[in-house]
């Protein structure tokens, strides 16, 4: 009986070639931010979790996507109980480990309700309107607006898993006049919650910030995990796999 058992253990050794003894369970972290990452779709999860998850499992190792809060999870990933974030910009978390290519762009883009002749064209445009932001996002050249008026009816601050549905509701209430963000995150969190005819696009600032998967500053596989993810970017891309994946998205490539 102990031969046979071990004869079946040889075999199955044998036979399972793609399970490495050293594979990784890599767990990264954010907020339901899609067409980036969507929580809750096994068929679109987000461009970003499908690159990340193809290119980490053709190394051996397996990606999970937790959805959280942003600010936790930038916390937990500080601490090292998650092993990075996903779409951050360098000035977010700039004592994280990034990969040399980014997984996209991402500018400050102005959504208003339908109708609403108000449009962005420069600085001094948002002095006189209510705007939504959310918490502990980097908003690059309207972060002095945003500390300035910090607190007040003029920057209202969410925070949450849904941070980007509340701000939409906000405006469709008119608690708020202009939402500040991603202009093809509101595009989807829109269509999901059958808002896409209610809103209209106002205008961006223009100032265009890289995305990157930002590993925990404390684990010390982050600069193995980011040369992996740099390099299979770049080998997705010039395969055409990456352009496959976009598409599903209607997202162009950054590059």
């Amino acid at each position: 009986m102990l031969r046979t058992s071990c004869f079946f253990i040889m075999l199955m050794l044998m036979l399972c070639p793609l399970c490495p003894a050293d594979a990784d369970e890599i767990v990264l972290a954010a907020d339901d931010w899609c067409p980036y990452n969507c929580f809750g779709s096994k068929e679109l999860p987000g461009y970003v979790v499908e690159m990340t998850s193809l290119i980490f499992a053709e190394a051996g190792h397996r990606v999970t996507y937790r959805e959280m809060p942003w600010t936790r999870a930038v916390m937990d990933a500080e601490k090292g109980k998650v092993d990075g974030v996903i779409c951050a910009t360098r000035d977010e978390v700039p004592a994280f480990i990034f990969t040399e290519e980014p997984v996209g762009t991402d500018a400050n883009d102005f959504i208003v309700r339908r109708g609403d002749s108000w449009r962005y064209r420069s600085l001094s445009d948002i002095e006189d309107v209510r705007i939504g932001v959310v918490q502990d996002y980097d908003y690059g050249n309207l972060e002095a607006h945003i500390k300035k008026y910090a607190g007040t009816d003029k920057v209202q601050t969410v925070s949450g898993r849904d941070a980007e549905e509340k701000n939409l509701r906000k405006l469709m209430k008119n608690r708020i006049d202009v939402v500040v963000g991603d202009i093809k995150v509101f595009r989807m969190t829109a269509r999901r919650m059958g808002l896409q005819d209610e809103i209209e696009y106002a205008g961006t600032d223009g100032d265009y910030a890289k995305l990157y998967i930002a590993f925990s500053p404390v684990n010390p596989k982050s600069a193995e995990y980011a040369a992996i993810l740099s390099s299979g970017i770049d080998k997705l891309r010039k395969s055409g796999r990456l352009a496959t994946i976009l598409a599903k998205y209607e997202v162009p490539d950054w590059k």
